[in-house]
């Protein structure tokens, strides 16, 4: 049983470092935009209202699990839950708030990024 926490870790870390890559680099790709091109950001926000706001719910439910998350780490910390918790509880709940941020992430660049129009 051991062996399988362990494995079962080293899997739930790996996870998280792939998906910690990708909301690097979506929130680098969605500074960039909005650094380089404020009207054009702001305006593609407001154009595509629905989405933004799909974008922006998303982002604040995977806070609120973040937040989650962090209050199971107390109750460890304070000894109300065993340090075992971390791999059944936290880690998913990490992995779960993080797929959820890159989600939103990736919603709102494909929103702001800058489109070349032919006429």
């Amino acid at each position: 049983m051991r062996f399988l926490s362990s494995s079962l870790a080293e899997i739930a870390s790996l996870a998280g470092i792939v998906i910690s890559l990708f909301a690097l680099y979506f929130s680098v790709k969605l500074y960039s935009n909005a650094s380089s091109r404020i009207k054009y950001f702001s305006a593609r926000l407001f154009l595509a209202r629905r989405e933004t706001v799909g974008a922006l719910t998303l982002m604040v439910a995977a806070m609120v699990i973040f937040v989650f998350g962090r209050l199971v780490s107390f109750l460890i910390i304070f000894g109300f839950m065993g340090e075992e918790v971390i791999y059944y509880v936290r880690n998913p709940i990490d992995i779960v708030s993080t797929i959820m941020l890159v989600c939103s992430l990736a919603k709102l660049h494909s929103i702001t990024r800058f489109r070349e129009v032919q006429v």
